[in-house]
């Protein structure tokens, strides 16, 4: 029978940072999800990117958002947006509603 061994509880995660330096609090976009940065990551640098969690982030200032509504990251923008209207990336869902003008919202991650 194949066996798994417990290796971390995958909330944050060892982040080698193979791009522009990354500050603390910088979201990064992941192939399939985000992380936020726990540390200033240098070029190259290993660092912590925590995985999970509620984290206020920038938002969309057009639309609302209901709480548990998925949302995604687009990295272009540099904001969370209500809707996957292309290449956006999973980033969880609003931990709570958030007006049509408001630009920052609570997202839960992981």
């Amino acid at each position: 029978m194949a066996k798994g061994f417990f290796v971390q509880d995958g909330k944050v995660l060892d982040y080698k940072n193979d791009g522009d330096a990354i500050a603390y609090g910088d979201v990064v976009a992941l192939t399939a999800c985000i992380g936020v940065a726990e540390c200033d990551i240098p070029q190259g640098g290993i660092g912590a990117l925590s995985v999970s969690g509620v984290y206020e982030l920038p938002a969309d200032g057009s639309a609302p958002f209901t709480a548990g509504q998925a949302l995604f990251w687009d990295s272009s923008a540099g904001t969370v947006k209500g809707t996957n209207s292309g290449d956006l990336i999973p980033c969880g869902f609003a931990a709570a509603p958030k007006e049509s003008s408001a630009t920052i919202c609570f997202c839960k991650i992981g």
